[in-house]
Order: structure tokens, then sequence, then C-alpha cells
């Protein structure tokens, strides 16, 4: 696993998951949430490794 999609991966972590219940933060976390998905399916590597 590559150095920088790991760090990739743990920056948009870190960026989202605020938890909110209003609609904007909603959307916040479900875009971050894609993002991380692409990163993962474009590098070959899981949030779940980069966060073990």
């Amino acid at each position: 696993m590559s150095e920088k999609g790991k760090n990739i991966l743990l920056r948009l972590h870190q960026t989202g998951g605020c938890g909110a219940t209003d609609e904007y933060s909603k959307g916040w976390d479900d875009a971050i949430t894609e993002a991380i998905r692409i990163v993962e399916e474009e590098m070959g590597i899981s949030i779940v490794e980069v966060l073990d």
C-alpha cells in the first residue's frame, strides 16, 4: 500500500464524519464517503487498513 494513498484516505476520513443531522452535513458526509470509495477502488486499498 502506498504511503501517498494512505495519507489521502486518512485526510479524507478526517475531513468527513461530522455525524450531524442537518441536510447539508449529511450531504457532506455522503460526498466524503464517495470520495473515499473512489480512492479505495483506484488505489486498491481500504480505509480500514489505514485506520488500523
